[in-house]
C-alpha cells in the first residue's frame, strides 16, 4: 500500500492554510515551499505549475485513491468551489485508513520479531541443551 502520510500531512497543512484565509493556489506553494524534501510536496507544485501554466500533465504520482481524490479536490477548489468541508471529509478518511494500515503492520509485528529469534537463538539453545549430551557421548566413545 502507497504510504498515507504524505496525503494527510498536505490535506491538513493545505486545510489549516485555507482556514487562515489563504486562498488554493497559495496554500499548494506554501505546502510546497514548507517542505522541500517532501516529494509529494514536490510533485504538488510541480502539478500546480502545470496547472497554472495550461501544461498537459500525466502523473503516476497521484493514481493512489486518496491521492486522486485530493488532486479532485484541489482542481474543484482551484475552479472557485468550496473545498474546505471536502478536505475536513479527507483528513478523517485519510486518519482511519492510516490507523488501520498502522494497526495490520503492528498485528504482523510479533511474527516479523520471531524471524531472527528463530535463526540466531533457537541454534544456541540447542547447543546449550545438546552440548552436554553430545560431550558425554564423545567421552564415552573416547573411553570405550
Amino acid at each position: 500500500m502507497v504510504s498515507l502520510a504524505p496525503p494527510l500531512k498536505a490535506v491538513l497543512e493545505i486545510r489549516l492554510t485555507i482556514e487562515n484565509g489563504l486562498s488554493v493556489t497559495e496554500s499548494l506553494r506554501s505546502f510546497s515551499k514548507k517542505n522541500p524534501d517532501d516529494l509529494f510536496a514536490k510533485e504538488l507544485g510541480h502539478w500546480l505549475f502545470k496547472k497554472e501554466t495550461g501544461q498537459k500533465w500525466d502523473s503516476h504520482f497521484f493514481k493512489p485513491p486518496y491521492r486522486k481524490h485530493l488532486i479532485d479536490i484541489l482542481n474543484r477548489g482551484l475552479a472557485g468551489e468550496p473545498i474546505l468541508e471536502n478536505l475536513q471529509d479527507l483528513e478523517k478518511d485519510l486518519t482511519i485508513a492510516a490507523n488501520e494500515d498502522l494497526e495490520k503492520h503492528l498485528q504482523k509485528l510479533p511474527f516479523i520479531t520471531l524471524i531472527p529469534l528463530m535463526l540466531l537463538e533457537f541454534p544456541a539453545f540447542i547447543l546449550l541443551l545438546l552440548g552436554p549430551l553430545v560431550l558425554d557421548l564423545f567421552s564415552l566413545l573416547e573411553s570405550s
